[in-house]
């Protein structure tokens, strides 16, 4: 999915800024928001398989997670571009890099981990009968 996500998101960065000449703070906002609506539905049924019925609530965490990474990408962009003097593509995607491990965290832990679902995903092991829980770790790492 994040991969997805990255080509979705920098192929517009790039669209807007350079077709459309706005300005690169204002194309990496517009970017992000189109990745978070296509990343939200896809993370939820394919990276966590968060299936229960706490969609509501897993939507809004998801929201406020992308929010403050949306603030955080803009911060790390004009740091980097205006302060650095990086091209702007070479920026996003190293900030894509950090935010995409740093949400990929949140969202495991927060939005959509066991306690956020009020039970954990699980997985049948077919050779052995067991139920097995289908998330990283116990979450007491």
């Amino acid at each position: 999915m994040g991969g997805a996500n990255f080509l979705l998101s920098w192929s517009l960065l790039w669209f807007l800024t350079a077709v459309f000449h706005w300005p690169y703070l204002a194309s990496t906002v517009a970017a992000f928001l189109v990745a978070t609506l296509f990343g939200h539905r896809r993370n939820r049924l394919f990276t966590f398989q968060a299936t229960d019925e706490s969609y509501l609530p897993q939507l809004k965490r998801y929201l406020v997670t992308m929010l403050g990474a949306m603030l955080l990408s803009v911060f790390l962009m004009w740091l980097l571009v205006d302060l650095g003097g990086i091209h702007y593509l070479i920026a996003n995607f190293g900030v894509a890099v950090v935010l995409a491990l740093l949400s990929f965290w949140v969202n495991r832990r927060w939005v959509f981990g066991p306690g956020a679902q009020g039970r954990v995903a699980t997985t049948t092991n077919s050779l052995k009968g067991n139920t097995l829980p289908t998330h990283l770790g116990n979450g007491n790492e």
